[in-house]
């Protein structure tokens, strides 16, 4: 039966945005152009269906997109059996940590719009969070006293100054992704077997190590951290970095530099010599021919599931970057090489 789930993640695949598509929407005039494309693209009908595209604005429109991923998952991963659905439902994590985030930024209640549009109904069943109270919480420190009796208390507790009553948002952050990665980890090796274990890893593997890549690069170059505040916000395990190999990324600034550490791992070809994209783009790319090899050959339904989801998110950015540059008038030639496309 898990087969099935392979092949439905495969077709939901095969209703990508191609590179035509992304050169049409960076030449409309506004969102509701582009909302209007969207809605008529079989990627998008179902999320989009209902919208009115001359009335729809940047953040209801990312909203439902954002919601339609999820339902996504929840589609796959509601066909999925025995261990490898045990494991899958590790994702409902991810939600969770994202309307944690948007509860914690929604403080000054300005984003309740944006959280009625990403609610998902299926993921809410499965989650013992009340997001509604969460969202409607007053303040820090009444966010922070919702959790009490869930695991999220311990989380986020820590990171609430109890003199200024704010949570420290990128503390919360990364103790959030911290306990994800924690619970997945464990999650794979109690449910997967051998075999999907090994695919699933690749994936996530890969993603936390670009994604400790690019905190060290950014907290070296643009904020100066030493040593120790680097490795604070480090997501452990590492998969391809040796500790060795990560002690000299915390230690450098530039991208020669930081492509010499690099020549002696799996990453080697990350930063070719004379390109100028950003690192962020370039680790997305590394991740999206990830996701293509492992939808394209994996035998593993979790591991094809997780591959389309992966995809799917550098898709959403990329349609989020489309938005803005549309509504801030951002000239395509532009835009276009920042996307990341299957030909770029």
């Amino acid at each position: 039966m898990n087969d099935a789930v392979i092949t439905k993640a495969r077709a939901m695949y095969g209703k990508r945005l191609s590179l035509s598509d992304y050169q049409a929407l960076v030449s409309f005039s506004g969102v509701s152009e582009a909302a209007a494309f969207l809605k008529r693209h079989p990627g998008y009908n179902k999320a989009l269906g209902s919208i009115n595209e001359e009335l729809i604005h940047r953040g209801h429109l990312e909203a439902l997109i954002r919601r339609e991923y999820y339902d996504e998952y929840a589609r796959l991963c509601s066909n999925l059996f025995g261990g490898d659905k045990l494991f899958s439902d590790v994702y409902i994590l991810s939600y969770e940590m994202e309307l944690l985030l948007m509860a914690i930024r929604a403080s000054d209640r300005r984003q309740g719009t944006e959280f009625a549009d990403f609610k998902s109904e299926f993921i809410g069943r499965h989650s013992g969070l009340d997001f509604v109270k969460l969202m409607s919480a007053a303040d820090h420190r009444a966010l922070i006293s919702e959790l009490n009796g869930t695991i999220y208390y311990d989380i986020l507790a820590p990171t609430l100054d109890l003199k200024e009553g704010h949570i420290d948002y990128i503390l919360a952050e990364r103790r959030l992704s911290s306990n994800y990665y924690k619970r997945l980890y464990l999650l794979m090796k109690k449910h997967l077997s051998p075999y999907s274990r090994s695919q699933v890893q690749k994936l996530f593997g890969t993603e936390t190590d670009l994604n400790n890549l690019i905190s060290m690069y950014r907290l070296r170059k643009y904020f100066g951290a030493d040593t120790a505040e680097v490795g604070l916000n480090l997501i452990k395990p590492f998969y391809r970095l040796s500790d060795q190999v990560v002690l000299e990324l915390m230690s450098v600034k530039t991208r020669d530099e930081v492509r010499a550490v690099l020549s002696k791992t799996a990453y080697k070809n990350l930063i070719p010599i004379g390109d100028t994209r950003y690192i962020e783009e370039l680790c997305d790319r590394w991740l999206m021919s990830i996701a293509r090899r492992t939808l394209h050959f994996s035998r593993s339904a979790p591991a094809v599931v997780f591959g389309y989801l992966l995809f799917k998110r550098i898709e959403i950015r990329n349609i989020k970057i489309v938005i803005e540059s549309l509504r801030y008038g951002i000239d395509k030639d532009m835009v276009l090489p920042r996307l990341i496309t299957e030909k770029g």
